[in-house]
């Protein structure tokens, strides 16, 4: 086996065991292994291609990407002007319990947040 492929590995692995952490973390009332390996496994399969972009470059975050991305997100009425906070501020902020009962704001005008403003490649170079 060379380098690269003990390299992958490494990381599939890795990849596998952050994600099992991540959901145990998120769902604390879940019996450990509850998310089968395989299922990451697969997930992780499905995803493989997309890890590098055309030039074999990792990380690298594209504007059209992150404008499909605020499409989505507007479309289904996720950018509003309140956000989530355990200690809310009148008119800024609400609880997650406030949020999921609908009380999210005003919708956020789909010109209000640019995608280039989100992200950088700036340290990928």
């Amino acid at each position: 086996m060379n380098i690269l492929n003990e390299k992958l590995t490494c990381i599939w692995h890795f990849a596998l065991w952050v994600v099992q952490e991540q959901v145990c973390k998120e769902h604390p009332d879940l019996p450990k292994g509850t998310v089968p390996a395989e299922l990451v496994h697969r997930s992780l399969e499905f995803l493989k291609d997309h890890f590098l972009d055309s030039k074999s470059a990792w990380g690298v975050m594209e504007d059209q990407k992150w404008e499909e991305y605020l499409t989505w997100l507007n479309k289904e009425q996720l950018l509003t002007s309140y956000i989530q906070s355990r200690n809310p501020v009148s008119g800024v902020s609400v609880t997650l319990d406030d949020l999921r009962s609908g009380n999210t704001g005003s919708p956020l005008p789909s010109d209000h947040i640019t995608s280039h403003a989100l992200y950088t490649n700036k340290f990928l170079t």
